[in-house]
């Protein structure tokens, strides 16, 4: 299996040369690359090793193309060039600030959700009027989330601080459910429920807003 191995790798060397059209599969077994995939490499037994370099090193590759990763053996760290500068890969500096707006990931843009609950223990009503008058960051269109913004919360609840989480409480959304009813959600499971829009024991809200 060895010699396959072997055999596939200096293929690739030999053609490195040529202009390839075709796609490129190093593997042990034989099998085609992925259709999606200029060069697939499978295995179970080992990885792919990126070219490792001091950070002096990396400085003087010419032109860098947009994407080019390395391995800067200094930090012991991955880099990745954005078409700019050399950029580390997982810099914890680009975790969301706990006292800004959240942004997280809604229809193919950016929900801005309030990095705090804006009311607890509040009827629908009374919800939808603290998000409507909350003037906050420098914006004052804030507003009350309908159901399905309210679900990319739950589900991109790991960026966003300070929900309760708990069994006991639900956040209200913008939606109705009826002329009596409107829809909140646990965020400890994500279910959602129509409640009595007078209710308010265990009601929270947190107001968002996009661009």
């Amino acid at each position: 299996m060895k010699k396959v191995l072997t055999i596939l790798i200096l293929s690739v060397v030999l053609l490195s040369g040529q202009d390839i059209l075709a796609q490129i599969s190093v593997n042990t077994d034989g099998s085609a690359p992925d259709a999606s995939a200029m060069f697939d490499v499978k295995s179970t037994t080992s990885g792919v090793l990126i070219p490792r370099m001091t950070a002096a090193e990396r400085d003087l590759i010419g032109s860098p193309a947009t994407g080019l990763m390395v391995f800067v053996s200094d930090d012991a760290s991955f880099y990745y060039f954005n078409g700019v500068s050399w950029e580390l890969i997982g810099d914890s500096d680009d975790s969301p600030d706990p006292n800004q707006p959240v942004p997280i990931q809604f229809q193919g843009s950016f929900l801005y959700v309030h990095p705090t609950d804006n009311a607890t223990a509040v009827d629908w009503a009374t919800a939808q009027a603290t998000c409507g008058a909350l003037v906050a960051f420098g914006y004052d269109d804030w507003y009350l989330p309908g159901l399905n913004e309210l679900n990319a919360m739950y589900k991109q609840s790991y960026l966003i601080t300070g929900l309760d989480e708990t069994a006991f409480s639900k956040y209200w959304s913008d939606t109705e459910f009826d002329i009596d009813n409107a829809y909140t959600q646990r965020l400890d499971y994500g279910g959602p429920d129509p409640d009595i829009k007078t209710e308010s024991t265990s009601h929270n809200c947190r107001c968002v807003r996009q661009n």
